[in-house]
């Protein structure tokens, strides 16, 4: 089977998942939103979305009900797995308005520049391995988060110590 352009895909992407963007009323704005969608395509936006958000709801759904010891780990499966679903069902809902930030906040000619590179070597590194830092950067900022935490909670108790406040 012919694999079909990406430029193909993205106009079939717009007559079939989105509604006409209330601001496209030039062919500028038409081509503006073009761009973008073939950036989304090009950047694998919604996959990665869908990525990123399933681990998280797994992590966090074994966080919340993990602890139950009435919720059995396949009624966790279960859970985790319907959450996923939900989300992979709706995930196109909100490319949208993700497309209308991109075009309140760069030009048509920044939008092609940036789908030129995501089409480059390093660009096309860069969509693969996004998902992965993205994920490692919540555990990094996680981890920092505690340990910020932490220091800060000892300074407040620290503080009302001082004023002979017990906490």
């Amino acid at each position: 089977m012919r694999r079909q352009t990406p430029s193909f895909l993205t106009a079939v992407f717009l007559l079939l998942f989105t509604l006409p963007p209330a601001t496209a009323d030039t062919a500028e704005d038409s081509k503006k939103y073009a761009v973008i969608y073939e950036l989304f395509e090009v950047t694998g936006l919604q996959h990665n979305m869908i990525t990123v958000t399933q681990d998280l709801i797994a992590k966090e759904i074994k966080k919340q009900l993990g602890k139950n010891p009435q919720i059995s780990a396949s009624d966790l499966q279960s859970v985790t797995r319907i959450f996923q679903q939900t989300f992979e069902e709706r995930s196109s809902e909100v490319l949208q308005p993700i497309a209308n930030l991109y075009a309140e906040n760069f030009t048509t000619e920044e939008l092609i520049a940036i789908l030129e590179f995501q089409k480059s070597p390093a660009g096309q590194k860069a969509n693969r391995l996004f998902p992965s830092l993205f994920q490692q950067g919540i555990l990094l900022g996680q981890r920092w988060g505690r340990e910020v935490g932490q220091t800060a909670f000892e300074r407040i108790k620290k503080h009302f110590t001082d004023k002979g406040i017990d906490i």
